[in-house]
This record gives C-alpha cells, sequence and structure tokens, in this order.
C-alpha cells in the first residue's frame, strides 16, 4: 500500500512478494558496499514469510527498490524497536534515500508508543554514522559493537515536553554536532545523551541516561528538571537517596508533584506537592534490593521518579549499577571428577569499595568438597581484582552451591560481614544433577552440561575439555506473527526429572502474545551426548487454532557436512561458511554434521518441519493444531555433542535408516565430460562449474590439457557449457587443470582423463599344467589360472613383473602356507588352505560402468561347498581393464550369500609385490607430516595409509597407485620375505538384493599423480551386462 510520496519521485511502500525480484536485485547491486553474496527472488520470499519484522519499508522509485528498512521487537532489551537491516542502492547515496526510511521507521515507532529505536552498524560505516545521528540516534560506547539508541519517540510522546516541542521541528530545529565517534557526556560515573532544539520561538534540551533508558534532565524557557544520584555504582542491600532538582525560569508559580515509582529492585515511597517559585531539591530515599547483576548493552535497574508540573506528567529515570562490597565469581571447573579426586576452587574478587580492603573467605564444611585450607585473605586496593585458588578434595559429585562468609576490613579498623554464594557444577561419569544460581539454569549428565540463561532464556551446551561449544539456541517463537516474547519473559516455574540415563529440564512460560496459552520448553540430556529439545503448549480457552513454531539458533561450523540438492557437500574451503550463504530450497535432508576439532556437533529434526538460513543464524519451523482446552507437542529438535563422531553416523541417526552410502561432493565443484573420465572423441566434451554457495558468481576459465593452454571462456556458474571440439589432441592419459577466476578468489581443479583405443587381447592357452587366462591392454597384461589359484598371479605394467607370486607351485612363506602370491579378493575367517579346496572357474567378460564405458577382462567365479562357515556362498572376482589405458579395476559380485545379510563381513582385496633385487618401495605423502619412503627391511612394518601414497620398483619407471573406495582400510604390511598391500571394506547390498564389493583400482603413471585428481575413476561404480 502507497504510504507517502516525499523527495523527489522516491515513495516508501510496505513490502510485498511482488518487490522480491525487485529487492534481490538492490542487493546485488549493493554487494561490493555490503560484502554480501548474491540474492534471489525466492530467497528474499522465503525470508519474509519467517521474519518478525513489524514492518518492512521499501524505498521506491520508478517501480524499483532502491532502499530497504526493516523494523521490528528488540529482542536484546525491553521497551525498544530496532532496525535489523537498512540500506541504500549505492547508486542512490546521497539522494537522502536513507534519511527517509529512518524518518518514516520513526514515524512508526511514534504512532506505535514505542520509546526507543535501536540499531547496529559497525564503526567504520562512515557514510551512514553522521545520518543516524542527524535523525536522533546516540552511538552507545561499547567494545564489542557498534549500538545506537534513538529517543526521539520517548520525547515526541512525552505530554510534559508536548507544549515545547510543538514549537520545534525536530529534525531541523535539532543542535547536533556529528562525530564519527561514541556519543556521551560523563557525570559521576554515568553517561548522558543530550538533545538540544532551538528556533525563534523556543529552546528545549532533553537529556537521557545511558544505562537506565530513561529521561534524566529536561530543560525548556520555563523550568529545568534533573534527577541524580551520588554514583552509578551502589551497593545493594542498603538504603541510597535520589535527589530531584526543579528550577523555575518562567516568572510565574510552578505546581509540582513529586512521586515515588518502586520497582522489582528499587523500594520507595514518597509523595512531594509543592509550588516552586525559584528551585527546590527534594531528597528521597530507596532500598536497593539484591538481585541478579545487569547485562552490558541492557537497560540496567532503574530509580525512577514521576515528575508532575501544572497537571503535566512524565517519568524520570536513572540506571543505576548495583554492587556487593566483593564481588565474587566461581570459575567453572573443567575436569571430569570422582570421588576423591584433588581439585581447586578458583575464585575472582572484584573490590567494588572506593577504598583498599582485607577480604577474609570462610568456606564451610559441605558434602561435595573438602577444602585443604578453609580460610583463606587476599588485599584488594580501591576498586582492583584479584583471584585465589583453593585446593579440595571431591567428596561427591553434584552441584556444589554454599554461601560463605566474607570478612572485609577497611584501613580504620571498620569491618563488614557479608554472605557469598559460591558455585559450581562437580560433574564426573555417571552422574546427573540440576543447578542453578542468580545468572543461569543448568543441567549436567557425565562430561556434559546445558546451560540456559536467566536474562534471555538462550541455551548454550559445553562439555569438560573445552567449556561452552560454538553454538547458541535462542528463545523459541510462536506466531504467525513471531513473537520473541520469550526472550523477556521469565519462567513462572521451573522442574527436572530424571529417566533412566538422561535428565530434563522444564521451563514454563506463561505468553503474553497469546494470554491463554502456556508453554513448556524442555530439553533433555543424555549421557552420551544427545541433546533433545521441544516445546508443548497448553490451551486454556475453548477455541482451536494453528500455531507456528520458530526455533532459532546459531552455529559456528568447521567442516560441515550438509545434505543439499540430494547430494551430501563437505563445506572445508579457506572462507568460512554461514547459514546465509546455503539456499534453504537447496535442503534434502533433515540434518547437518560440524566436524569441530575438539568436539563433532551434529543437529537432526523431524523431516517435513522447514529449515530456513538467514546471515548469520538458522530457524526451524513447524506447526501444530491446538484444540480447544487441550494441549499439543511441537516435534522436537535433536543435538549431537560428540556422540556421533561422522556425518554418515548422524545421518542414520536422523533418517532412521542405514546411511545413504553418498559420495561426498566439495562445496565448488568443474565437472569435466560429467564426471566421467573416459573420453569419447566423437562426442563433445561438456564443462559444469558448480557451487552450493547461493552467491558464487561467474568465472573465468582456462583450461590447460597436459600442461599447455587450450581454452578460455567464462563459465556461469550452475549451467553446463559444450568445449568446442577442436579444443585439443587428446592423448591415451591426459593431465588436465582448469583455472577458474572469480572476483573473490583463484581455483585450481586437477582431473586426469583417458582415451582408450586400439583392441583388447584375450588368450587362453595352457602351461605348467594349468589353463591359463592372459589379458592384454596394450600397457598392462595380466593373467590367471583358476584351478591353480583363485585370484590373478601375474601383473604387467611395460612388461614389468610387479606380483610376487610362486606359480605353478604352493609354497610356504613367512606366515603363509600355502602361499601362492599374487592379488585375489575373498571373504574373512577363510584360509587359502580352505579355499584350494574348492572350486574356481574363470570367463573372459566384458562390463560396462554406470557412464556405459565398456571395461574388458576375466571374472573369476568361486562356489564354497565344503566350508563349514561359509558353505553355499558364491562369489566372482572382476578384473577388467580399458584398451591402453594404465588401469587395472578390480571389484566382487556376491552370488549368493549363504544365507548372510552381508553388510558386517569385511572382504579384502588382497596383493604381494615384488621383493629381492626388484623389490617394491612405499612412497607415503602425510598431510600432517614430511614425505616418508618404506623399503623391505630386517624388522617387520606395518603401516595404516590413510594419505595418498604410490609404490615403486626400481625395474621401472612407473608408479603403482592405488585407488580404493573412501570407506575401505588399507594397510601395508612387510617383512624380510614379503610386500602385502591390503584394503579391506564391508559389502554393499542394494535395493535389489544385489550384493557388491566396491571396487578398487590399480593405475600406473610415470609421475606421482595426487588422489584428488582421479577421484572421477575412483568413483566408477559397476554394472553387470548380458553379452
Amino acid at each position: 500500500m502507497m504510504m507517502e510520496n516525499t523527495i523527489s519521485s522516491i515513495q516508501i511502500v510496505e513490502y510485498e512478494d511482488k518487490f522480491a525480484s525487485s529487492i534481490a536485485k538492490m542487493w546485488n547491486d549493493s554487494k561490493d558496499a555490503w560484502g554480501g553474496g548474491v540474492k534471489t527472488e525466492e530467497q528474499i520470499i522465503e525470508k519474509h514469510r519467517s521474519s518478525d519484522n513489524l514492518h518492512t519499508f521499501l524505498a521506491m522509485d520508478n517501480n524499483q527498490v532502491v532502499g530497504y528498512c526493516g523494523l521490528s521487537v528488540y529482542k536484546e532489551d525491553i521497551d525498544s524497536l530496532y532496525i535489523p537491516l537498512l540500506n541504500v542502492r549505492p547508486d542512490y547515496y546521497g539522494k537522502k534515500v536513507g534519511k527517509l526510511l529512518l524518518l518514516h521507521a520513526l514515524k512508526a515507532v511514534v504512532a506505535k508508543k514505542w520509546p526507543r529505536l535501536d540499531l547496529y552498524t559497525w564503526a567504520g560505516n562512515t557514510k551512514a554514522v553522521p545520518l543516524y545521528k542527524r535523525c536522533g540516534f546516540f552511538w552507545e560506547e561499547e567494545d564489542s559493537n557498534t549500538h545506537l539508541m534513538n529517543f526521539i519517540p520517548s520525547v515526541l510522546n512525552d505530554s510534559l515536553l508536548a507544549p515545547y516541542i510543538g514549537k520545534v521541528d525536530w529534525y531541523k530545529d535539532m543542535l547536533r554536532t556529528l562525530e564519527l565517534k561514541p556519543d556521551g557526556r560523563q557525570e559521576n560515573g554515568f553517561t548522558y545523551y543530550d538533545y538540544e532544539w532551538a528556533n525563534s520561538d523556543t529552546n528545549l534540551t532533553a537529556s537521557f541516561e545511558r544505562t537506565g533508558r530513561g529521561l534524566s534532565r529536561v530543560e525548556t524557557d520555563d523550568f529545568i528538571i534533573k534527577l541524580s544520584l551520588k554514583d552509578h555504582e551502589l551497593l545493594e542491600g542498603e538504603n541510597h537517596e535520589v535527589k530531584c532538582y526543579v528550577k523555575n525560569k518562567s516568572g510565574k508559580q510552578l505546581s509540582v508533584e513529586v512521586s515515588s515509582c518502586s520497582n522489582e529492585r528499587v523500594v520507595c515511597d514518597f509523595n512531594h506537592i509543592y509550588s516552586v517559585e525559584k528551585e527546590v531539591t527534594t531528597t528521597n530515599a530507596f532500598y536497593l534490593q539484591a538481585g541478579p547483576e545487569p547485562e552490558k548493552g541492557k537497560t540496567f535497574p532503574t530509580i525512577s521518579v514521576n515528575v508532575s508540573v501544572n497537571g503535566l506528567m512524565t517519568t524520570f529515570k536513572l540506571g543505576v549499577n548495583p554492587k556487593t562490597p566483593i564481588t565474587i565469581d566461581t570459575k567453572a571447573i573443567p575436569n571430569v571428577l570422582q570421588e576423591g579426586f584433588e581439585t581447586t576452587v578458583d575464585l575472582e574478587l572484584e573490590n567494588n569499595l572506593s577504598v583498599p580492603a582485607l577480604i577474609e573467605l570462610e568456606l564451610p564444611n559441605n558434602k561435595y568438597l573438602s577444602f585443604h585450607n578453609p580460610s583463606c585473605r587476599i588485599w584488594l586496593e580501591r576498586k582492583g581484582k584479584g583471584y585465589v585458588s583453593i585446593p579440595a578434595t571431591v567428596l561427591s559429585l553434584g552441584f556444589f552451591q554454599e554461601d560463605i562468609i566474607c570478612r572485609v576490613k577497611l584501613e580504620n579498623d571498620e569491618e563488614k560481614i557479608i554472605k557469598k554464594t559460591i558455585s559450581a557444577g562437580l560433574k564426573g561419569a555417571g552422574e546427573r544433577f540440576f543447578g542453578e544460581n542468580k545468572n543461569s539454569y543448568y543441567i549436567y549428565n557425565g562430561t556434559y552440561h546445558i546451560r540456559v540463561f536467566k536474562a534471555d532464556n538462550v541455551m548454550k551446551f559445553g562439555t569438560n575439555r573445552i567449556g561452552e561449544l560454538p553454538f547458541v539456541m535462542f528463545a523459541p517463537m510462536l506466531g504467525k506473527p513471531f513473537s520473541n516474547e520469550l526472550s523477556k519473559n521469565k519462567p513462572v516455574k521451573t522442574e527436572t526429572t530424571l529417566e533412566k540415563t538422561s535428565i530434563i529440564l522444564a521451563l514454563y512460560f506463561q505468553s503474553t502474545a497469546h494470554p491463554n496459552i502456556q508453554i513448556a520448553l524442555r530439553i533433555q540430556l543424555y549421557a552420551e551426548g544427545i541433546v533433545k529439545r521441544w516445546v508443548t503448549l497448553e490451551n486454556r480457552q475453548s477455541s482451536t487454532a494453528s500455531v507456528h513454531l520458530q526455533e532459532t539458533f546459531y552455529h559456528d561450523w568447521s567442516e560441515l557436512y550438509f545434505p543439499l540438492r540430494d547430494d551430501v557437500v563437505v563445506f572445508n574451503e579457506a572462507d568460512a561458511v554461514e547459514p546465509g550463504d546455503i539456499a534453504s530450497k537447496d535442503i534434502s535432508e533433515n540434518w547437518y554434521f560440524s566436524n569441530d576439532e575438539v568436539t563433532p556437533i551434529g543437529v537432526y529434526w523431524t523431516e517435513g518441519n522447514k529449515m530456513t538460513m538467514e546471515g548469520w543464524k538458522m530457524h526451524l519451523e513447524s506447526m501444530e493444531g491446538l484444540e480447544g482446552c487441550n494441549s499439543c507437542s511441537f516435534p522436537p529438535i535433536y543435538m549431537s555433542i560428540g556422540a556421533y563422531t561422522s556425518w554418515r553416523d548422524l545421518e542414520q541417526a536422523a533418517k532412521g535408516t542405514q546411511s545413504s552410502h553418498k559420495a561426498l561432493k566439495g562445496e565448488i565443484n568443474l565437472a569435466i565430460n560429467e564426471n566421467n573420465p573416459v573420453i569419447d572423441e566423437s562426442e563433445s566434451l561438456s564443462v559444469l562449474f558448480s557451487s552450493y554457495r547461493n552467491n558464487q558468481a561467474d568465472g573465468e576459465g582456462e583450461l590447460f590439457v597436459n600442461g599447455t593452454s587450450t581454452f578460455k571462456k567464462t563459465l556461469p556458474v550452475n549451467k553446463k557449457i559444450a568445449l568446442p571440439d577442436e579444443v585439443t589432441e587428446w592423448k591415451t592419459v591426459n593431465k588436465v587443470q582448469t583455472k577458474i577466476t572469480t572476483d573473490k578468489r583463484q581455483s585450481y581443479f586437477d582431473t586426469v582423463l583417458f582415451r582408450p583405443y586400439g583392441e583388447i587381447l584375450q588368450n587362453r592357452i595352457t602351461a605348467e599344467g594349468y589353463e591359463i587366462y592372459s589379458i592384454d591392454n596394450g600397457i598392462i597384461n595380466f593373467r590367471a589360472a583358476p584351478h591353480y589359484y583363485p585370484g590373478l598371479f601375474s601383473l604387467k605394467a611395460q612388461q614389468t613383473e610387479w606380483l610376487d607370486q610362486a606359480f605353478p607351485n604352493l609354497i610356504p612363506k613367512s606366515w603363509w602356507n600355502p602361499w601362492a602370491g599374487g592379488i585375489k579378493a575373498g571373504p574373512p575367517d577363510l584360509s587359502v588352505h580352505s579355499l584350494l579346496k574348492e572350486k574356481t572357474e574363470a570367463e573372459f567378460v566384458q562390463i560396462k560402468d554406470n557412464f556405459a564405458n565398456v571395461w574388458s577382462g576375466i571374472r573369476l567365479d568361486t562356489d564354497i561347498i565344503h566350508h563349514s562357515k561359509w558353505k553355499g556362498l558364491s562369489y566372482s572376482q572382476f578384473y577388467v581393464t580399458m584398451p591402453n589405458i594404465p588401469i587395472l579395476a578390480i571389484f566382487v559380485q556376491i552370488r549368493n550369500t549363504a544365507g548372510k545379510l552381508m553388510t558386517e563381513e569385511e572382504w579384502h582385496h588382497n596383493l604381494f609385490l615384488k621383493t629381492g633385487k626388484e623389490s617394491c618401495v612405499l612412497h607415503l605423502h602425510q598431510k600432517k607430516n614430511h614425505n616418508l619412503i618404506y623399503t623391505v627391511g630386517r624388522e617387520e612394518q606395518e603401516i595404516i595409509l590413510k594419505d595418498d601414497f604410490y609404490i615403486t620398483q626400481s625395474a621401472s619407471n612407473d608408479k603403482l597407485h592405488l585407488l580404493t573406495d573412501v570407506n575401505s582400510k588399507v594397510q601395508y604390511y612387510t617383512n624380510k620375505e614379503v610386500i602385502q598391500l591390503v584394503s579391506t571394506n564391508t559389502c554393499e547390498r542394494e535395493k535389489n538384493g544385489y550384493v557388491h564389493m566396491q571396487p578398487s583400482f590399480l593405475y600406473f603413471d610415470e609421475d606421482s599423480v595426487p588422489f584428488h585428481q582421479l577421484e572421477t575413476v575412483r568413483k566408477l561404480q559397476f554394472r553387470l551386462t548380458e553379452d
């Protein structure tokens, strides 16, 4: 709906979905100024459908969005609205669009009778900070952020100031120095923000105190009124005085009433009615009660006084920083404890007095800790700080909370005796308990704990190793529209219950936005590190309603695994990923996993609930029907604190089924020939530059084939293009590198492409009394004699033999008797002695991979009929290759599983490599260490291979690379007699019942080729075809 037509052709309108495309263009045009990414129309619509904005104002010019301003309730503090986002398209800088939006937002705040408007920016925002100040914002001095507050709505809605503010134009007549630094006038520990207006008709000053967020001084042409305290820091539990000064400037008698306004921290009772001819100061007593410490950036406890002048009343406020003579902070005990363990209780102390003091602490006997020295002392200068470490023996585990006696001795022999409460969770294996102090609720289970802050009901969790983890869940919100009431409301009741191996904390709230609904937030912590969180509603009225729940959380990800577009994507690039970098529509499953270095964290939720990504945070939305006079529970959200140590484990927990065995994809990918490593010159090759980040820009691509630049072109993101047919002369083996340059970085993608040609020679001969099957592809030759041994007994590359073998004999060697050597694949717990009793036959075969590339080779079929455990098992080993390609693929198909599910047994590929004069050598490249070389030695060596490796031998220039499935375990074993290379893996059972072992590949190359360049080979899959 059109709201106003102001400067030039700029109009301010409310958001509607029809403007989403233009808003996306505005953000994209502004990304250089903001540092943000690319936005789409779909993302804009999705964001606003889950937004908690009260209003979203758009600046329009000729049907284009050129400015944006959100307005919502401020979650971090009371009594304020908030501008979460304000932007002006860069080509409209200097055209007063930002001013229009700010003034429009202020007008809405005034209309809604809210006293304040807040926003955040950054200190270096030199264009915007002067504008903010000119529109009435004050920059609050804080180290951690740049927070601004605007009290103009309080001024414009104030009945006492109304006769005076009505005589000025608050924007044009305001006197303000626009400096690029924090604002504030300092006085007695207070910070005041002063508004001044002046014109020919009147002068007006209104001062607001920083921590109380309220009016503290007024000066008009008729009077001055000022509220004052002797100091900002006041001792709680004591009486103090507040002064109200009134000066009459009018020459006419003023009728004044000053009355008390008690609250939960300040108790006072006074009322003065008097006439003021010149000036009057009233001094009034109040008592400051004990309570939680105020939080920086939020409204402090206040002393409020109502003042009426000639019947027009307003409220004056000053914030106070309540202190005890001594502040004591108990530091968390991070260790896992047991009864009898030695530990220390560390206390940080602060002297809040204006004089030095000797602090003596007396620690009581208790059931949890036996203090070695139950009393200690420390000298602190005025306003000084220090700490003490108190050794203790653990008597039992639980939440230690005790009152200690503090004797505060001053230099004039005065002594103050006060009680302070110290507390700490003493956690250990098998122990579950609840704790509460003045700031937080806690539940503990084993080495894990949950903390809920009383100030805003924010939840964090932690472990004994690093304390609290980089994960935060905010107070849940009900809607729609979503209300952030629980970020400020206090629970009316708390409960804890124990269930088997878990502990549950329940917080009950009475909704103010929905007065007939009671909200219960439950958090369940399991001993394994699983957290379950859910919300229950109780409807106390007869009507039925559909209620939406939004859970919002923040997670500082590290090596993130996320199911997107039906793939599992790992984000492990140097530039950090935030939720806003991921398109919500791309989320294809109900989980994610962050492999944090110290403690992996996973999150999963009920399928069907909607996960929305926004900026630095995530929203999970669900909906339930709430019947009259009934209750309902929303689906829970689960968090794993190290309980699941891999993304596959977490995926299985989230889906309730076996892991999908999906292959990982990188966040940025380049697919040449659709990731088919085998090229066909009769068909055009394609290139696809893809990204799972929604802000990825197009890139400038350059293709190098065997070291020569052959192709340069812009590569559009997520759009496949064809390579020109004449791009290069393809060799049999092609090392391909693609350089992609974007506005952020330069990336390199390496792969190897193969061009097979010619024929494969198949030969069947008889030698040494055995029928031998032989395959020669022009580069490699391999042979099998099925009635001698169920495997290959020879593998040559460029005429060089790589296998150690005993053909045609069976001999004892090292640990084996009989020993044949060579290569074979098979099940566990089936020795060579037993295997030789069984029947194996061979056939020449042709099979296709998942790209329909044709491979040829030998199939060895083994049927087990004698072995007690494996009787009935039938399996086929495949050894296949392509013409003139230096690759041998090996895999197993299980034709009859002998009644076994065959998902747990670890099958093997076993290779015995050349020893003696032509002994093979292992070269291992360790990512976190130096490169290593292992040769046959006098001692046994057993090496687990996780990083890149290759094998050489003196008789060949080639290097042998073994490529296995990512889940395979690869081991290199050597002693004086043998070199053995073994890979093991479980079989996979497809939905159609097909059971197979993932393929392995032996690749020969004169260069050492990093495994990532051969990733497309390693990911090949085979399916059987009918000849």
